[in-house]
């Protein structure tokens, strides 16, 4: 028997990681005029204060983002650096 696992969402419909990261990308966008890298990301920092948890697994990362477009929060450019859009 599969047992349900519920998540619990935020009313903006994301998970407590993902808002975490979603704001992250604002913040840092607006800090430097452009989107993190993936490591940047996972080092969760702007201007060297901890914004966010630090996450050891780039894998992780990608998970999250790949969410985040699945459900329209942002868009990921295929092949280009630092290609991320807020929506």
């Amino acid at each position: 028997m599969v047992q349900k696992v519920q998540v619990k969402m935020s009313k903006q419909g994301l998970t407590p990681r993902q808002s975490d990261i979603y704001r992250f990308l604002v913040a840092y966008h607006k800090e430097y005029g452009v989107y993190p890298s993936m490591r940047e990301i996972a080092e969760g920092k702007i201007e060297g204060e901890q914004v966010i948890t630090k996450v050891a697994a780039s894998s992780a990362i990608k998970l999250t983002l790949d969410r985040l477009e699945s459900r329209g929060w942002i868009h990921k450019g295929k092949h280009i650096p630092r290609g991320l859009e807020v929506l």
